[in-house]
């Protein structure tokens, strides 16, 4: 190959990949256009040679557990201690899945509260400041709090707001087999 069309393909891929196509596939589907119109032909393992000479390196993410063993267990320790708890007064802040959309909740009319900024942990803690008296005028002085170990929920902000002003409780981790639990009581209740 003339060392013109070598060069062409090389800036035409260098072009690509640093306005951000990464992906050698598309890279690919874009330099064939490209080259086409100048009758160069270039091969989907030409572009990943030139890449390569170009220092790119091809990689896949590492494929991790999305719980260890520890994690697991210390779930399934935390669910038997709690399996006979009374959950009627326990609030849960947390994004349920669409598929837990029928577990029941009896507390009544809650405010309902919409944002459309970025939630950090001022903004968290702002949001408890607000309704955690609703929360104490509907469940009375005796609640839990269950939260998920979300970043602005164990900021040092959050943890001493909740410190001071909500009964404390044993959040964390444990906030999925809540659901699960929640689940197989809703598929229990309605079989009965």
């Amino acid at each position: 190959m003339p060392s013109n069309k070598l060069t062409l393909q090389r800036e035409t891929i260098l072009f690509y990949w640093n306005n951000g196509t990464c992906s050698p596939k598309e890279i690919h589907r874009l330099t064939a256009r490209k080259l086409t119109q100048d009758n160069i032909n270039m091969s989907y393992k030409t572009v990943g040679r030139r890449l390569h000479e170009l220092g790119y390196k091809n990689s896949l993410p590492i494929g991790t557990p999305m719980l260890t063993a520890i994690q697991k267990e210390k779930r399934v320790e935390w669910a038997q201690n709690h399996l006979n708890d009374s959950w009627k007064k326990t609030l849960f802040t947390m994004k349920l899945p669409s598929s837990y959309s029928e577990i029941p909740l009896n507390i009544g009319k809650t405010s309902l509260f919409c944002f459309t900024q970025i939630m950090n942990a001022e903004f968290y803690v702002e949001i408890l400041q607000n309704h955690i008296p609703e929360v104490r005028r509907m469940l009375g002085r005796r609640w839990r709090f269950q939260q998920d170990n979300d970043r602005k929920h164990t900021s040092r902000r959050a943890k001493e707001f909740l410190q001071e002003n909500v009964p404390k409780f044993s959040s964390g981790h444990q906030t999925a087999l809540i659901l699960i639990l929640l689940k197989i009581y809703g598929v229990l209740s309605s079989i009965t």
